[in-house]
């Protein structure tokens, strides 16, 4: 439903703007930008996403392992796997179906165990299943322009005092319309649902909590810098608790996680 809901709302914002600014030729030229906006982020969103994570095929037969055997229990298509350079312990799941989806795991996180490791390939793995990782990525790929814009504007709240009504002047509109559109693609329950779902297909759940658990204390020691509008798509949120990335923060709290997962804890 969200996945209806942003694309809509999106070629409606476009469509609109076009009227008022144009009338019968701005409306036609709204929605030929809707048509190549969207028909952009479906076609190149992934590519987007694996450059800007400079991620590469990944040949790993413990990893390749578990995700088939994942895969297989979800009844998808085998994902694609790539190899993001990263020290933190993280991963997420992009596509714009399950014929080319792919997830992409953190260095990092192959130093994790067994169970922990095939609970995150689990969980992206359900985001297949569910279709959610298609509306991720678009939503990534279309916001990221705002949101760079936002965060350039609140450096320079940051840095020069002379320049805050500049940084307010972009950052404002800019975060509000990403944030917006971000938060409207993304719906916590779908964090819910892709945890449940990956701890019933391993039935672990409790390797799915311990997931939780060590990717977000990985996450606190190491937050990494990043294009705000993507922190929707990781296991959890790798960017630091500022202000800024809070408004694109879609992730519930992982103590809300692990305690949903305990309910399933006797299914384990």
């Amino acid at each position: 439903m969200s996945t209806v809901v942003f694309v809509g709302t999106l070629a409606g914002l476009l469509l609109s703007l076009g009227w008022l600014l144009g009338g019968l030729d701005g409306l036609a030229g709204g929605a030929v930008l809707s048509i190549l906006l969207l028909g952009s982020g479906r076609a190149y969103g992934q590519q987007a996403l694996l450059k800007l994570t400079h991620a590469r095929p990944l040949q790993d037969p413990r990893v390749e392992r578990m995700l088939v055997k994942i895969a297989y229990e979800a009844k998808i298509l085998v994902p694609r796997l790539y190899l993001a350079p990263m020290a933190i312990q993280n991963a997420f799941s992009t596509g714009s179906s399950e014929g080319n989806a792919g997830i992409i795991v953190s260095e990092g996180l192959l130093a994790l165990p067994d169970d922990e490791l095939a609970a995150v390939l689990a969980h992206e793995v359900a985001h297949i299943k569910h279709g959610d990782m298609a509306v991720y990525t678009l939503a990534a790929f279309l916001m990221a322009p705002l949101s760079r814009a936002a965060a350039w504007g609140h450096l320079q709240l940051n840095e020069d005092r002379r320049r805050n009504f500049l940084g307010i002047l972009v950052m404002a509109p800019a975060a509000a319309v990403a944030s917006f559109f971000v938060r409207m693609a993304t719906e916590r329950e779908r964090e819910y649902r892709a945890d449940w779902t990956g701890a019933l297909l391993l039935r672990k759940p409790e390797a799915m909590a311990s997931a939780v658990r060590m990717l977000t204390a990985s996450a606190r020691q190491r937050p990494v810098r990043g294009v705000p509008s993507t922190s929707h798509l990781w296991f959890v949120n790798p960017f630091p608790t500022s202000w800024l990335h809070s408004l694109f923060t879609a992730h519930p709290e992982a103590e809300r996680r692990i305690e949903r997962l305990e309910v399933l804890a006797p299914l384990g």
